[in-house]
């Protein structure tokens, strides 16, 4: 019976994923929800499939920060990133774990003190959030450091 029950749901797994992966950007929209930080910063993350990353493209001048993670020298893609975002006093307005290669915040004006984790890997930027403009970071993760394991 658990047999059963496993391999039921490893196919709908399989279904959603296929559908994310072909669905349009409207259709992908529809998946995609935005979140609300504890601290009030909206936010969206994900970017798995042409149809996120085309939706989440689509909505990106509601957000003015917007972050993409890849790989260094491949540009490839990556997913399960954490994200913590802080002003300079220290208050984390952001802190969540992107299931996609994107993320995009709609910040209140300030400094940030951005920190990416992939891996064992981190990486921290500081950003300023200006009025009426939008900063755009791309965190490239060394292929190196990603697993653990030096690999």
């Amino acid at each position: 019976m658990k047999d059963h029950a496993f391999v039921l749901l490893a196919i709908g797994a399989a279904i959603v994923a296929a559908m994310a992966a072909f669905l349009s950007p409207a259709h992908a929209v529809a998946i995609l929800s935005e979140h609300t930080a504890p601290s009030g910063v909206p936010y969206v993350a994900g970017g798995i499939g042409k149809g996120q990353v085309d939706a989440m493209r689509s909505m990106q001048a509601n957000y003015n920060l917007r972050m993409t993670f890849a790989r260094a020298r491949t540009g490839e893609y990556l997913a399960d990133i954490r994200v913590r975002v802080e002003d300079l006093h220290g208050k984390r307005v952001v802190d969540a774990m992107v299931p996609g290669p994107l993320l995009y915040a709609r910040l209140p004006e300030g400094t940030y003190r951005v920190s990416s984790t992939f891996g064992t890997q981190e990486q921290t930027r500081q950003v300023k959030i200006e009025r009426g403009h939008a900063r755009e970071l791309v965190i490239y993760f060394s292929p190196s450091q990603q697993t653990g394991a030096g690999s």
